[in-house]
């Protein structure tokens, strides 16, 4: 069989072998998505309701002040940002190497890499976030700011960068569920409940901080792991599969 030939017959193997489970996995984020997405919009009250639980008169978001909700924040941040380094590491050493790492496959490498590209780095930092232009709930009038409240989606705000539409530390606690392909499957499940509650802790606090919305961060992290598995659904065989 010819080299080429061999190539495409072991893609198709790949995508048949792996499809169904993770492509159902993809179509239920982007139906979640999209019924979350319908309610939020129509009921836009649900997420300045639940903004308020943190937010007092005077005083704004007084947990943005609490020496161990700080730590989380810094944790939140520097986690997910050392892991991108580790993983950038890696995948310019197996470039100058020119030679597969023994404990990591080319398809996994791949799959994190680009997971974290595409995810926190390209769909949410550098699309939503620049081009969503959704304020602050900190900076709004409902909240002690000076900047008008806009529904999720609504991509015509006042705030010109870094917006909060969606949450890019959400996004990055997401992404974190791509390390359970390193897991043996019996650690698989806990591995998955951790990265969940983490996911959790990062998004409250990014809530009681007045820096975000509930729909930002539950989209940021619905947005972030309907990538995650559509590129598994291409790029990770079923053994490896989280």
């Amino acid at each position: 069989m010819p080299v080429t030939a061999q190539r495409q017959a072991a893609f198709n193997g790949r995508l048949s072998f792996t499809s169904w489970p993770i492509c159902w996995r993809v179509a239920t984020l982007l139906a979640v998505q999209i019924v979350f997405s319908i309610v939020i919009i129509a009921r836009p009250d649900i997420d300045t309701q639940l903004s308020a639980m943190f937010y007092r008169a005077g005083a704004g978001f007084p947990l943005s002040h609490d020496t161990r909700l700080r730590t989380l924040r810094w944790l939140g941040r520097a986690v997910p940002v050392t892991l991108a380094i580790f993983l950038s590491v890696l995948v310019i050493w197996r470039l100058a190497r020119r030679q597969t790492f023994v404990t990591i496959s080319d398809p996994v490498l791949a799959f994190m890499a680009a997971s974290f590209a595409l995810g926190p780095g390209l769909a949410v930092n550098a699309i939503l976030k620049e081009y969503w232009g959704r304020s602050r709930p900190l900076a709004t009038e409902l909240f002690g700011g000076t900047a008008e409240f806009t529904p999720a989606w609504w991509p015509w705000g006042e705030c010109r960068t870094n917006c909060s539409f969606v949450s890019g530390e959400a996004s990055a606690a997401a992404v974190l569920i791509v390390f359970t392909v390193l897991c043996p499957q019996r650690y698989r499940l806990a591995m998955q409940i951790a990265v969940v509650i983490w996911m959790i802790a990062i998004s409250l606090n990014r809530m009681a901080f007045g820096a975000h919305y509930f729909s930002d961060v539950v989209l940021g992290c619905l947005v972030t792991l309907t990538i995650v598995y559509a590129l598994k659904a291409l790029l990770i065989r079923a053994p490896a599969e989280a």
